[in-house]
């Protein structure tokens, strides 16, 4: 089956196939479980109603591994700010209605967001900055909050919304897909739109855009997000150590000493 390139991302590339499908081919590099991990959530995601990407079947091309999935029409939610500068105004509230689909699902085949970060704060050299008894308090905080079943992206921001011509949204990259309180995702979002590093992949020009541009976008995506799905500040608060922890483990060097003082600070105020 021949391919065509058609996009490169952080960890492979994407190709249409001849007969209209997609081919994401993860790098060589790129560890077989975790592609295989991806296209399981990919699964879950279409079979649960989260998105409509129909993902058919694991791929190993030459020692990289990947998976076909429907193809997926439109730009993302980024390349839209600049295509049609207008739609700023509603990506925001486009990004609240996706967040706002996805919580609204429930699969306990997913990863335990918790268990998760209990294990970064196991084996992760990156946690190195904590001592052996704030881990220990971390791990016993954040296992006593309740296991629960809600879907969670944990990537979804405009960079991971597809928008087609008519405006229909498309969530795509389902590679940290887990369950857990969707308070988590929303102490994640807080930080995307105030101190986390913007697209590894954009020009300079373009991230100095984003950096301007992403609170016109992060207002009307909580207003909208809490209309739709209200929620407590108190409970944001509770789960954020989830999140900076899930975040800390990218080591992102302009994100390292934010992340650190917020997990120390998390620690100190919520883990006895």
């Amino acid at each position: 089956m021949e391919q065509e390139y058609f996009a490169r991302g952080r960890f492979g590339e994407i190709m249409r196939t001849e007969d209209g499908k997609v081919l994401k081919l993860f790098f060589p590099e790129y560890p077989r479980e975790k592609a295989e991990a991806e296209f399981r959530n990919a699964k879950y995601a279409y079979e649960l109603g989260c998105t409509p990407i129909k993902v058919y079947e694991m791929v190993e091309r030459d020692g990289r591994y990947g998976f076909t999935m429907d193809y997926c029409p439109g730009v993302s939610g980024n390349d839209m700010a600049f295509k049609k500068p207008a739609y700023i105004l509603r990506g925001g509230k486009d990004l609240a209605a996706q967040h706002a689909l996805v919580h609204s699902k429930k699969c306990h085949e997913l990863r335990d967001i918790r268990t998760y970060v209990c294990g970064v704060l196991d084996t992760c050299p990156h946690m190195d900055f904590l001592t052996e008894d704030e881990k220990e308090r971390a791990k016993r905080y954040i296992m006593s909050l309740p296991e629960e079943d809600t879907v969670l992206h944990l990537d979804l921001h405009t960079g991971n919304m597809m928008v087609d011509a008519d405006g229909t949204v498309r969530i795509i990259d389902w590679t940290e897909a887990s369950r857990g309180n969707r308070a988590v995702e929303i102490a994640l979002m807080r930080f995307f739109f105030t101190e986390a590093e913007l697209f590894a992949e954009a020009t300079p020009l373009q991230n100095w855009i984003y950096a301007r541009l992403r609170t016109v976008v992060g207002k009307p995506f909580f207003k909208e997000y809490r209309r739709l799905m209200p929620y407590s500040d108190e409970d944001v608060e509770k789960y954020s150590i989830i999140a900076y922890i899930y975040r800390r483990e990218w080591d992102l060097v302009t994100e390292r000493t934010k992340l650190s003082n917020h997990i120390k600070r998390c620690i100190e105020e919520r883990c006895r």
